[in-house]
């Protein structure tokens, strides 16, 4: 329904902010190689700075999840209690199409014997 919907949007909104980290990650690796000293690569200066570029989107990206979950979670509940006397009155007729089925089956049985 809406709410799978919006979970699958979601989650390929997660994976293409990870592979879009990912591809900055790449690409910031590249350009501090041609940018930096050749003093500076040695002592992993490029390590450090990847590593907090990458410490700053990991924890942008849990942050969205958690934004996201919290959301989800709320247009669950709503959603959910906007169709439960629809739920309940729908419920209510199949136990009584159930019940005129076995009545009928009952019948049918009585017929055969």
């Amino acid at each position: 329904m809406a709410i799978d919907f919006l979970k699958n949007r979601f989650e390929q909104m997660i994976r293409n902010m990870m592979l879009a980290k990912e591809q900055n990650v790449s690409d910031l690796y590249k350009y501090l190689l041609s940018k930096l000293p050749e003093s500076e690569i040695e002592n992993n200066e490029i390590e450090r700075i990847i590593h907090n570029y990458e410490a700053v989107c990991g924890n942008y990206v849990r942050q969205s999840r958690k934004k996201f979950l919290k959301s989800l979670n709320y247009l669950n509940r709503r959603f959910y209690q906007n169709i439960r006397p629809e739920l309940s009155e729908l419920n209510q007729r199949l136990e009584r199409v159930a019940k005129k089925i076995q009545k009928l089956q009952r019948m049918v049985d009585e017929q055969n014997n």
